[in-house]
């Protein structure tokens, strides 16, 4: 290796090191905030219903939604195939190839929508779906954001009326609405992120330990270790959201506050602000 590639990698070690600094204590700095009480530690609407949970990119659904894969007997994963930026043929195989290697570990079946999502709404129409986990629309990734759209046509188009639960990624969830929480225990968290590196081998760039200390503050405003979180919708609210969130995309109106969110990603401070704030003019528009 030369010297340069050394420095580089050793700069961006010492770099990724400060963050998780920062981010450790931000969370040390939460323990003195009160228990959310919109949280609701409820596990029973998942454990007999059948579930679609719609992934735009391979690892969405193992970041996310780790406890439905494991304990929800009757679910689905759609892969949409979006792959982002890095649309090359060997980067569309490879993420393909991992998601279905965390499917077959996990025992769960999964249907491919393979980036052009063509099967997607015969996947809704036909599946007679109790709940549909989707990502929240409160997220600065387009891809996230262009599948709900994309389900909203399905279901408005066609009289469905399924539930729908909500998941963050990479975006804290800062809602005031009630949020279902699912517990992640110290060892069920290790085992999640053993199986994030076994499987994720493309990924080995993603700063895992910012999704960690995330799911511990989860825990904490929980009372728990730590959790993921899971928002439920009425019908017609999502569809309102969604709706109100794509005629601004459409008219550039959240341009500002979507690359906002994207630039402070790794500001935890920062992002949780910007999301309350994006679910307040939600709520303020309907």
């Amino acid at each position: 290796m030369k010297i340069k590639e050394l420095l580089s990698k050793l700069y961006h070690k010492c770099i990724y090191f400060i963050k998780c600094i920062k981010w450790y204590c931000f969370y040390k700095k939460q323990q003195a905030v009160s228990r959310k009480s919109n949280y609701i530690n409820e596990n029973k609407w998942f454990k007999s219903a059948r579930i679609l949970l719609i992934v735009p990119h391979a690892d969405d659904e193992l970041l996310s939604s780790y406890t439905l894969l494991r304990h929800a007997p009757n679910l689905t994963v759609y892969y949409c195939g979006f792959v982002g930026t890095n649309p090359n043929k060997s980067n569309i195989v490879r993420r393909k190839k991992e998601i279905e290697d965390l499917c077959e570990k996990l025992s769960v079946p999964i249907i491919h929508g393979n980036g052009d999502c063509m099967n997607f709404d015969t996947t809704i129409i036909n599946g007679k779906y109790d709940i549909l986990v989707i990502p929240l629309i409160v997220d600065w990734h387009f891809e996230h954001r262009k599948i709900s759209y994309m389900l909203s046509d399905v279901l408005a188009n066609n009289k469905i009326f399924p539930q729908i639960y909500c998941y963050s990624v990479t975006v804290p969830n800062e809602s005031d609405d009630i949020i279902n929480v699912i517990e992640l225990t110290q060892e069920e968290q290790k085992q999640k992120y053993a199986l994030f590196k076994e499987v994720y081998i493309s990924q080995k760039f993603m700063p895992l330990y910012r999704f960690k200390i995330n799911e511990r503050i989860y825990g904490l405003q929980a009372g728990i270790y730590a959790a993921e979180i899971f928002q439920p919708y009425t019908l017609n609210l999502w569809l309102e959201q969604i709706d109100i969130v794509k005629k601004a995309e459409n008219k550039g109106e959240i341009t500002q506050i979507i690359s906002s969110l994207k630039k402070n990603l790794s500001n935890m401070k920062t992002i949780r602000k910007l999301s309350k704030e994006f679910y307040l003019s939600l709520n303020k528009d309907l």
